[in-house]
């Protein structure tokens, strides 16, 4: 079976990158009061900002920037379904 391992923990870090870029320069804090609809639609436009990037042939670094903007919205709305469902069990 391949080692997954490598492939996530490059990914994740980039992932994580962005998230602390955007908390410390762009004062975004948080997706914990987003609706799952605002997440939702913010993933539609950066997927299609991933297809625009692929048509243009941007530079790789952009690209991969914006797959890891696609799934940071991913990991924010699993992360508010999940808070939800806690809530719901207790």
């Amino acid at each position: 079976m391949r080692d997954y391992t490598k492939y996530v923990g490059k990914f994740s870090h980039a992932m994580i990158e962005t998230l602390i870029t955007n908390e410390k320069y762009r004062n975004k804090r948080g997706w914990e009061n987003l609706s799952n609809e605002h997440i939702l639609k913010r993933i539609k436009e950066e997927t299609a900002e991933i297809e625009t990037a692929l048509i243009n042939q941007a530079p790789t670094r952009d690209i991969i920037k914006e797959c890891t903007d696609v799934a940071n919205f991913c990991m924010m709305l699993a992360d508010n379904l999940e808070r939800r469902d806690e809530g719901d069990k207790k």
